[in-house]
């Protein structure tokens, strides 16, 4: 710690802390920042009637009560008893300021009397009863961590909750309620244990307190109104959760870990039991509550913005001053949540209007070590939950063997989630009763954390022997809890074999569009509105030539036509204004789009006011939104997955800058996206643009990899679109929005071709809609000599190679599904009855292992079967992408298509 900071607070110099102490009172801006920091909250006249702030005395003793107060609330957190371990204590700098030394006492001065004007209920309080109190409130089982990066509204809330002791009592019912959980946690992982010994179950044991503070959350957001609540956690605790929160039979629960166990899953494969999602609906009074917990795999943290995805989807359902009641709630593990970047970007999206869920609740489940590691190892921060700074979000530290001070917390973070729709970090600190798994061995590598905590009693008999001292509960009472839990569990596993999980697969369907509205007319008009913005709208200049482009582009004439930024504008409109399809657009600089071809979004030049005319097409249409992403691949697009999960009936998309950044959300790929559905069932109607084409920008803004999604491809899971013309792109995106099978899809956009002449359709054969899944050479009618089959923009540099040379060139616009039977159709055109065999290549922009070639080979073999060899014709093999410079691209491209018309 910089000794600048502890001399800056260092109150020794009472008349120096005077009278910069005054002039902050007078004029906060005439202080130095760093002085002003120091007294923010301490202006007690002008935030509290409890603590006099007047220079009433040349001794400056009620300027130090003053502060002594602030540097509790302040500080007080460095000093609470929040680790339940017998362990070597950790020390913080900021500790020296709560010494009375440091505030101008001595211990002189503890039993004398000072005027606090009813800040304790007292018109004045001896020094050391305002320690006592302060030190009870502050430096108990309870942390709070707040002061000096929440804004001052936040600040008294917290304070006037922590200060009114019997704002947080702790009622009789919820002292029951909360054992009741304890119960049911710890009986059911000791059940586990001792019918599965062994297998890997994750206890919750020594943070048991999780299911009483997620129990009270419910509580208290339900008298609140929260009507809906989706979970996201790690494998740690999920399955005391499963059973104890969301109520999932504890006989499915059983029967999951029998040897012999497989799941109904229509033919998927399935996932572990600790990874699987679960919906209920569970009463709380009169009330009714939807509680999901999201599935996920083992890569910790990559659920929370999956979470935070669905909660602002269900959000956008409801009403403004609805929207807060459906909250989201995110589990993290010490380690990862101080260790994993996907929690800082997720956590950024918490004022965002594309992302923000009116806050979010966080339990961080500190049980002081991940896997092996030790905070040591693991963290550069005091408190693993260190990140809620940078987002003002307090943080509510819990010992872990203190109930009433977890239930508490959990009272509070929900007050306040709902007042000021912030997030709120809760820490329950406690520790792991067995290794990572149950198979392990924690004492080989912390062999002193585990001998402290072989010594410790589960927290079940600690509460209840508090409680029976307490006269909340007779001991009987306290043990017919405990008889119950264990005959459930009992009566669960003899009915386990009984327990089945099935799912009814649903039929796929693509919806057609109304022929009746697919009509040139029709879509004309909704060019005209899209090309309008109000009469008072002062537009770039730029801008008004942009759209008097693109009226000309759908004009009777059709001398103009269609560019890709057109052509995906009037997909958006027929889906939203034909087809009542609402639709989602994010990614970073997506508004403009990043080669300014969308211009979704104008800008006044006057008044900044955006104005998106996509949303204001007619009365009754769909929604239509587009938001600029924060600059993260990982939790925007995690964030989208889970947007689409709810979004069922809408379209979501999501835009990648350049392709080539996707691979910043490679978890998100292949983890949700593409196997989601055969591991749980998840159907996400995800759209993914990826910009794609070798134009000489070097390895990173040339590949969307191509490869890696051919590669994942299986199980009918997704489509893969490589569209060649604004046609091919128009009906990708219109037939997407239609398609209600819930299945992801990549559309590999292009760069070079978005305004290139050959490339652009007419707007007769965009609204025709024949151009996928291939574009087939229709340029020769008999004599072809060689076929060449290719995709995306490296057509264009074959066809002009081509010249008169009876050579035909096939585009496939989708990759997957295969398109087997249109490409049989596509060669018996153009080879007919044709016997004898000719060179048959395919061609590719990307280096041979990558791109499309070993996925279309096996394929495209199959369909030409003996009347020819098919061969390769591109790009050698390579570890990078591509050229580093313009020159070597040209000339490996040269290469390679003269070598593709040389071909004999």
């Amino acid at each position: 710690m910089d000794k600048k900071i502890l001399d800056f607070a260092n109150l020794s110099n009472l008349s120096l802390i005077e009278q910069m102490y005054t002039k902050y009172l007078e004029d906060s801006s005439s202080v130095d920042p760093s002085w002003s920091h120091f007294f923010e909250g301490i202006a007690f006249a002008q935030t509290l009637s409890h603590v006099p702030t007047e220079q009433t005395s040349s001794s400056g003793v009620e300027t130090s009560i003053a502060v002594l107060i602030d540097n509790y609330r302040r500080y007080g957190h460095f000093l609470a008893t929040t680790n339940p371990l017998d362990l070597e204590s950790k020390e913080h700098a900021y500790q020296e300021l709560l010494s009375i030394e440091k505030m101008g006492f001595s211990s002189a001065d503890l039993d004398k009397m000072y005027e606090v004007s009813g800040w304790s209920g007292e018109k004045e309080i001896s020094l050391q009863a305002c320690l006592d109190r302060l030190s009870r409130i502050y430096c108990g089982n309870l942390g709070v961590e707040f002061m000096g990066f929440t804004t001052p509204d936040i600040e008294q809330f917290i304070i006037e909750q922590m200060e009114e002791e019997s704002a947080g009592a702790f009622t009789r019912e919820e002292q029951v309620t909360a054992f009741s959980k304890l119960v049911d946690t710890e009986i059911f992982e000791e059940f586990l244990n001792k019918k599965y010994p062994g297998q890997k179950r994750f206890s919750i044991e020594g943070c048991s307190l999780l299911l009483p503070v997620l129990s009270q959350l419910l509580d208290t957001g339900n008298a609140l109104d929260v009507d809906t609540f989706i979970l996201g956690m790690a494998h740690r605790g999920r399955l005391s959760v499963l059973a104890n929160l969301l109520n999932k039979p504890c006989a499915a629960i059983f029967r999951e870990f029998d040897p012999d166990f497989i799941s109904d899953m229509q033919g998927r494969s399935g996932d572990v039991k600790y990874h699987m999602g679960y919906s209920t609906e569970i009463e709380k009074g009169q009330k009714k509550i939807q509680l999901e917990l999201c599935a996920n795999p083992s890569h910790l943290e990559s659920v929370d913005p999956v979470v935070l995805g669905r909660v602002r989807a269900r959000q956008d359902l409801l009403e403004e001053e609805k929207k807060s009641f459906v909250c989201a709630v995110l589990v993290h593990g010490d380690a990862s949540v101080a260790g994993q970047g996907v929690v800082y970007e997720t956590m950024q999206m918490v004022n965002l209007p594309g992302y923000e869920t009116r806050g979010s609740i966080h339990i961080v489940v500190n049980n002081q070590i991940g896997f092996t590691a030790t905070e040591k190892d693991t963290q550069s921060t005091y408190y693993a939950t260190d990140i809620a700074k940078a987002f003002s979000a307090p943080v509510l530290h819990v010992n872990g063997e203190d109930v009433e001070a977890g239930i508490r917390a959990a009272k509070l973070a929900m007050l306040i989630r709902q007042k000021f729709h912030i997030d709120v970090v809760i820490e329950i600190v406690g520790y792991r009763k067995y290794g990572h798994n149950e198979g392990d061995e924690p004492a080989f590598t912390q062999p002193v954390m585990y001998q402290s905590i072989r010594k410790k009693t589960n927290l079940r008999e600690v509460f209840a022997k508090q409680m029976v001292e307490a006269g909340v509960l007779s001991e009987s009472e306290a043990k017919a809890i405990e008889t119950q839990s264990e005959a459930r569990c009992e009566e669960s596993f003899k009915n386990k074999t009984q327990a089945v999980i099935s799912e009814k697969e649903e039929e796929k369907t693509l919806v057609e569009a109304n022929p009746s509205y697919m009509n040139a007319s029709a879509l004309r008009t909704l060019a005209k509105r899209v090309c309008t913005v109000p009469a008072d709208f002062d537009l770039h200049r730029k801008m008004r030539r942009v759209l008097d482009e693109r009226l000309a582009m759908v004009d009777e004439k059709g001398e103009k036509n269609i560019d890709w930024g057109m052509a995906e504008t009037l997909a958006f409109a027929a889906l939203l204004v034909f087809e009542k399809v609402p639709i989602r657009l994010s990614g970073q600089d997506s508004m403009r789009g990043t080669f300014a071809h969308r211009q979704a979004t104008f800008f006044d030049q006057t008044t900044n006011a955006p104005f998106t005319p996509l949303a204001h097409l007619e009365q009754g249409q769909a929604s239509f939104e587009v938001y600029n992403a924060l600059l993260s691949e990982y939790a925007a697009l995690g964030f989208e997955y889970g947007y689409s999960l709810e979004n069922q009936k809408g379209m979501t998309l999501w835009e990648a800058q350049f392709g080539d950044f996707a691979n910043s959300a490679q978890t998100i790929i292949d983890q949700y996206i593409v196997s989601g559905y055969q591991k749980w069932g998840e159907k996400a109607p995800l759209t993914l643009l990826l910009p794609h084409g070798y134009e000489g920008q070097g390895p990173e803004h040339s590949s969307a990899r191509i490869e890696r999604f051919l590669q994942l491809a299986a199980f009918d899971n997704i489509e893969v679109f490589v569209p060649s013309t604004s046609a091919s792109y128009f009906q990708a995106i219109f037939e997407r929005g239609l398609l209600k099978t819930g299945k992801p899809a990549v559309i590999f956009t292009p760069k070079a071709l978005l305004r290139f002449a050959p490339s652009l359709s007419s707007f007769e054969t965009v609204i025709e809609r024949k151009s996928l899944p291939v574009i087939c050479d229709e340029k020769f009618s008999s004599g072809v000599k060689k076929l060449i089959f290719c995709s995306g923009k490296v057509a264009y540099d074959l066809r002009e190679a081509r010249g008169d040379k009876k050579i035909a060139i096939v585009t496939l616009e989708r990759l997957y599904p295969f398109p087997k039977e249109e490409i049989a159709a596509c060669i018996e055109q153009i080879l007919g009855k044709k016997s004898s065999s000719i060179p048959v290549l395919w061609v590719q922009e990307e280096h041979q292992n990558m791109g499309c070639w070993e996925f279309v080979k096996p394929r495209l073999e199959e369909i030409i079967g003996k009347r020819a060899n098919l061969q390769y014709v591109g790009r050698a093999k390579s570890a990078s992408t591509s050229a580093g410079s313009k020159a070597l691209h040209l000339k490996e491209l040269n290469q390679f298509v003269k070598e593709a018309m040389d071909v004999l």
